[in-house]
């Protein structure tokens, strides 16, 4: 049955058993674009995928939330990716390792705020300072918070269009780079 226009009808996925997949490891997704819904993700045992986890919103002010309690692998491609329109994006990372091929976190806003809080290990799947950890892009003000004990290993891409503030929190001792500079014009 078709999802009537309008409302706030948000998505919600908690697992509680380990996730193996050949795609995507869990797609959380609100594609209506007349709703504004959250979609919330929540992890207690391991994701692995070719994508770990893939959530995000169509359009509206729905709010993305992703809170890895485990390891999160995207075995050939990203480990953490989220999307939101106008809304927030959060993503905690609060137990095990989050890991990509390509990066272990990606988060795009076109409105919203990005907040990323680290608390385990972030890092590329080759464990390399040199490779790609996290991107960001968007017109909302980005920030990575790395929490006492966490480690983050790789390099920084955050992106944005016009004047916004972009923060890195380092709160302990890491080997990783960022990189910070405007998005190109659209």
């Amino acid at each position: 049955m078709p999802q009537p226009p309008g409302g706030t009808g948000g998505v919600t996925v908690s697992n509680v058993g380990t996730v193996t997949a050949g795609g995507t490891g869990i797609n959380a997704q609100n594609t209506n674009a007349t709703t504004s819904g959250n979609v919330q993700v929540t992890t207690s045992n391991t994701v692995t995928g070719a994508t770990g986890i893939n959530a995000s919103t169509a359009a509206g002010s729905g709010t993305v939330t992703v809170t890895a309690g485990s390891n999160v692998t995207g075995s050939a491609g990203v480990g953490i990716t989220t999307a939101s329109a106008a809304g927030a994006t959060t993503i905690n990372v609060n137990a095990g390792t989050a890991e990509g091929s390509t990066r272990a976190i990606t988060a795009t806003s076109t409105g919203g705020a990005i907040q990323i809080n680290n608390s385990a290990t972030v890092q590329n799947l080759s464990g390399l300072f040199g490779s790609a950890a996290v991107a960001t892009s968007g017109t909302g003000n980005a920030t990575f918070a790395n929490n006492g004990g966490a480690t983050v290993s790789g390099t920084f891409a955050i992106f944005w269009r016009g004047s916004r503030r972009i923060t890195c929190q380092a709160r302990s001792a890491s080997n990783s780079s960022s990189r910070l500079a405007p998005a190109p014009a659209a």
